[in-house]
């Protein structure tokens, strides 16, 4: 029993902002080695080993490099330290309709993007509409689930990229808000 229980899969699923850009972040580990697939802004999968090799600080060995990252708390979310390069990191379950406060509270514009392959089911904005924080936005059904996406932020919606009815690929742009 206990060899039938180390053999499965565990999979992980997250949304990660960096630098205010969005990815989803899939991690399917199996063993030591993990699978991961990022869609989004950038795009990107393969195989990786990931250790924890003090606290906070991890070493990941993919095609033949080695990356040490290392996470810090901030106050406002995380810091990884990629050797000297910072980065400023906001991590959230994909199912989460509304982004992180620091997005909400982002000044100019934000655009809103498919975290997942789907079809759009329903636009609940118009071209022109003013939204608050939390105002819902479109209805995409992803996974047979349908996921109401809500506004990061105050704005006014500047441009609608799909219609209802458009099958979305990870990544898409669907609105823009000012």
């Amino acid at each position: 029993m206990a060899n039938h229980r180390s053999e499965r899969l565990a999979t992980v699923k997250l949304r990660v902002d960096v630098e205010g850009r969005e990815h989803l972040l899939e991690i399917q580990r199996n063993g030591s080695d993990s699978g991961f697939k990022i869609s989004g802004a950038f795009n990107a999968e393969g195989i990786c080993s990931i250790e924890e090799v003090s606290p906070d600080v991890f070493s990941i060995l993919t095609g033949g490099s080695s990356i040490v990252v290392r996470l810090l708390e901030n106050n406002d979310g995380l810091e990884a330290w990629v050797g000297s390069r910072k980065l400023n990191l906001s991590i959230s379950d994909p199912r989460d309709a509304v982004s992180s406060d620091k997005a909400a509270s982002a000044r100019g514009p934000k655009e809103i993007r498919a975290f997942m392959p789907g079809k759009v089911i329903k636009l609940l904005v118009s071209m022109g509409d003013v939204v608050e924080s939390g105002d819902g936005l479109i209805i995409v059904e992803a996974m047979k689930m349908q996921n109401e996406m809500k506004s990061p932020k105050h704005g006014r919606i500047r441009v609608i990229h799909v219609a209802e009815g458009d099958t979305v690929s990870a990544g898409r742009p669907l609105l823009t808000i000012d």
